[in-house]
């Protein structure tokens, strides 16, 4: 076994060719994976496409990160004999006059040593499972969405001892403008594990905090994001293109625990409807109609979305999506959900 010590973006990344970062995977083996690899690669998301087992983060990069460098104590673990597959994700724009240049030479270098350093390094994702769940009102100038990673989650996955989270990236898209990962024991909030009031989309580096954070079986996460909607007269859904939005929080911790890959969740269904003044859905229906209450019988849920009166019922809204309840998504590096 080799150990990644730190890592930086190839030549190719520092351009201004529409690239906006690159997030490189450990895969579990499958055939599927296999397949994949004997072709010259594809569109990453597709409406038919089924999710490939890659979702441990290696290492990532964005627009203005320099690259990282792990402290002496931890490294990744890099293990052939369980690994065969990495799988690089390429995020960028394409401008309208069909500029984009060349995405030759993007990529990320990684230094690896084979003298084992203390610790091995894992990365783990806290926050909102990227969906249209996801819900940011137009014309704002503060949103506030949360995604729990709750203590069900760490109590079954984290060592007996915890883990050391020693860096975070704080992720979201165009109109994030404050991000906070909080950090609940036992009912009592600490301190937060890391902050930043000043967000720049362009600017998503990997900070390492000033004395490692421990983090027990049992503790509960919150990735708190804010957003400015002011400039948007649409609603912005959460996904994964850089018009939807994104809440999440990448920690880097030590020692890697091998069955929590990402810590999501999302606002429950009857949260969503309730925020927007639905009673029921009509079982079945296609596309998804209302059916209570009575004033808004038979209208589309897609219309309600778009017809919605944010600028008179924001609070209520607001009050709705942080008092609800909500569904924990916790992923493991298979793909599937802990029980």
């Amino acid at each position: 076994m080799k150990v990644s010590s730190n890592y930086e973006p190839l030549q190719g990344l520092r351009g201004s060719n529409g690239l906006q970062h690159v997030v490189l995977y450990e895969c579990q083996d499958s055939p599927q994976v296999s397949k994949l690899a004997d072709t010259p690669g594809r569109q990453c998301y597709g409406p038919n496409t089924q999710p490939f087992s890659c979702n441990t983060v290696v290492a990532s990069w964005a627009r203005g990160s320099e690259g990282f460098s792990f402290p002496p104590e931890a490294g990744y673990p890099l293990e052939p004999a369980t690994s065969h597959y990495y799988l690089l994700e390429t995020h960028y724009i394409s401008p309208t006059d069909g500029s984009l240049g060349s995405l030759d030479g993007s990529g990320l270098r990684l230094y690896y040593t084979p003298e084992l350093r203390r610790h091995d390094a894992g990365v783990i994702s806290i926050g909102m499972d990227p969906n249209w769940r996801h819900i940011i009102p137009p014309g704002q100038q503060r949103v506030v969405s949360s995604g729990h990673c709750v203590s069900e989650c760490t109590k079954q996955a984290f060592p007996h001892n915890g883990i050391n989270m020693f860096a975070v990236v704080m992720k979201t898209h165009r109109i994030g403008r404050q991000v906070a990962l909080k950090h609940i024991r036992g009912g009592v909030e600490q301190p937060p594990i890391a902050a930043d009031d000043n967000l720049d989309a362009d600017y998503q580096e990997y900070r390492k905090l000033g004395v490692p954070v421990k983090i027990l079986p049992g503790d509960h996460l919150i990735a708190e994001c804010t957003y400015n909607s002011s400039g948007r007269t649409a609603i912005t859904l959460g996904g994964l293109t850089s018009r939807e939005e994104t809440c999440l929080v990448m920690g880097l911790y030590y020692p890697k625990q091998k069955s929590l890959a990402a810590c999501h969740s999302l606002p429950s269904l009857p949260t969503v409807l309730h925020s927007l003044g639905i009673q029921e859905l009509s079982p079945g229906s296609n596309p998804v109609r209302i059916s209570a209450p009575p004033e808004l019988a038979g209208m589309t849920l897609e219309s309600r979305l778009v017809s919605y009166d944010w600028d008179n019922q924001f609070h209520s809204f607001q009050e709705a999506t942080m008092k609800g309840s909500f569904k924990p998504l916790c992923w493991t590096a298979q793909s599937t959900i802990l029980p």
